[in-house]
């Protein structure tokens, strides 16, 4: 977050930041064997591949692709037994401050400026 970002009309005493969303998942992993590593493998390929136009497919490492690259890979399941999750969405700063933030993240960012706008909704300073 740039302090340049702010309104004109503010006071310009910030320095630049930054927002995050972060989770923390705290598990004792379960080591894979290679089968289920390489379902993971598939499963993953799979969600991140699927909306793109020209879509990668493992089956495109050519024969003995994946069973080449296995060795090297080490693939667990992790039972969640505590999450903690934090978010820094510019809640610290000012409002007006932040409703800058948003303005200028709306064209860079929409994500991020949506989050912001959600976890700022609530405030009336």
């Amino acid at each position: 977050m740039s302090p340049s970002w702010y309104p004109r009309n503010a006071v310009r005493d910030s320095a630049p930041t930054w927002n995050f969303a972060v989770v923390h998942c705290h598990g004792h992993p379960v080591p894979l064997d290679d089968h289920g590593t390489a379902r993971h493998l598939l499963q993953l390929v799979d969600v991140l591949e699927k909306d793109r136009d020209d879509r990668w497919r493992m089956r495109e490492l050519g024969p003995g692709g994946m069973e080449r690259r296995i060795p090297g890979i080490i693939g667990f399941d992790l039972p969640i037994g505590r999450l903690e999750a934090k978010f820094k969405m510019g809640q610290d700063e000012r409002l007006y401050d932040t409703g800058g933030a948003i303005r200028v993240l709306e064209q860079n960012d929409p994500a991020l400026a949506t989050m912001m706008k959600a976890h700022n909704a609530h405030r009336q300073d």
